[in-house]
């Protein structure tokens, strides 16, 4: 199948390289910035991922992969338009939708001159009723067009972590496919037909599909958040938070299987430095400005956040005293800066913060 993938950020890369080397699609990268995709011709990628390379070299050689400035004749070319561009958080605090909401007019703008059914999937992270009240209506407000008759439009968010995506894309614990009518579910579980016989594939609406996601990340940041609060207060009362830890893992209903398999989720409840990184710093916050244009205050993760934005100074205060108790250490080192191993990711790094605590 010809696939768009307008924004070769992060999920972009990952997934256009995946689909064309492993399911061979026919994908075509526009971004528009003429650099990036001048470097990505050279295979020069901007960011480190383990296989990341070797997925997109391959694709190249078999001719599956294309590059593109062009939005117009990338679109005009494909059956399939994936969305992956940006949504971070403002200064303000609010999720800044104006890159999804840019690419939502031009792809419109696009569409209202072509008559062949085209699939729109949104893959960037964006709030919970976002498609169906923000860019639904911008698309049948230019083209005049009907969801479902004359085009499709879809929720596919990713469930990408960073240093282990390829991985992760190849294979996935869950697909998740959001969409309102059968033609456009259709198109995407032809997409994803190696993956069908898992049953990996979860098919819901659209505003479930986007409701999915953050739900994801605001669950394994609320367990990274409890973590650190319990870990915090068990030092305070003289307990070993990782033997409490260790009890927890024997109890049967967090047991996977009869192997006794430490499920991965209990990773998250190691005391540390906080969540960093693209997604669940913006996600937590996005969610709680979601919450509160629709009345409901969402106090746990209003939490979650507070008790993640204050972790750093936790781990400053206990270093101070480090210091104060013991004169003679004169410097102090940090290894990693990065918000999480085997990445190169700065974004939102908690290790960043420590040290700009320690230095203030």
């Amino acid at each position: 199948m010809k696939i768009c993938i307008i924004g070769s950020g992060y999920v972009g890369l990952v997934t256009g390289a995946c689909f064309a080397s492993n399911d061979k699609h026919d994908v075509t990268f526009f971004d528009k910035n003429k650099k990036k995709i001048k470097n990505l011709k050279r295979d020069n990628i901007d960011i480190y991922e383990k296989d990341l390379l070797k997925r997109f070299k391959s694709a190249k050689k078999i001719k599956k992969i294309n590059f593109s400035t062009n939005l117009s004749a990338s679109i005009n070319n494909s059956k399939v338009i994936f969305i992956t561009v940006g949504t971070p958080i403002n200064k303000k605090g609010n999720i800044d939708l104006s890159q999804i909401k840019d690419v939502t007019c031009q792809i419109a703008s696009i569409l209202k001159k072509n008559n062949s059914f085209k699939v729109i999937i949104y893959k960037s992270t964006i709030p919970p009723g976002t498609i169906s009240n923000y860019c639904l209506p911008i698309i049948e407000g230019i083209t005049k067009k009907k969801n479902g008759i004359d085009f499709g439009i879809a929720s596919n968010p990713e469930f990408l972590r960073e240093g282990s995506a390829v991985y992760d894309f190849e294979n996935p614990k869950k697909i998740v496919i959001g969409c309102n009518d059968k033609k456009t579910q259709k198109i995407l579980l032809n997409i994803y037909q190696n993956y069908l016989f898992n049953n990996k594939i979860i098919s819901v609406n659209v505003e479930t599909a986007e409701m999915i996601k953050y739900f994801s990340n605001s669950f394994f940041a609320l367990l990274i958040s409890f973590g650190n609060q319990l870990g915090n207060f068990c030092e305070k009362i003289n307990v070993d938070f990782m033997e409490v830890l260790q009890a927890i893992t024997w109890d049967n209903r967090f047991l996977p299987n009869k192997k006794n398999k430490k499920p991965e989720f209990l990773n998250y409840l190691i005391p540390g430095t906080g969540y960093g990184g693209s997604c669940f710093p913006k996600d937590i916050k996005a969610l709680i400005q979601t919450g509160n244009k629709n009345n409901s205050n969402l106090s746990i993760i209003k939490e979650v956040d507070r008790v993640n934005e204050n972790q750093s100074k936790v781990i400053t205060k206990k270093i101070l005293q480090i210091l104060k108790d013991n004169k003679n250490i004169k410097k102090i080192l940090v290894l990693g800066a990065t918000f999480k191993e085997n990445t190169d990711d700065l974004r939102n790094s908690t290790s960043i913060s420590l040290i700009n605590d320690l230095s203030s």
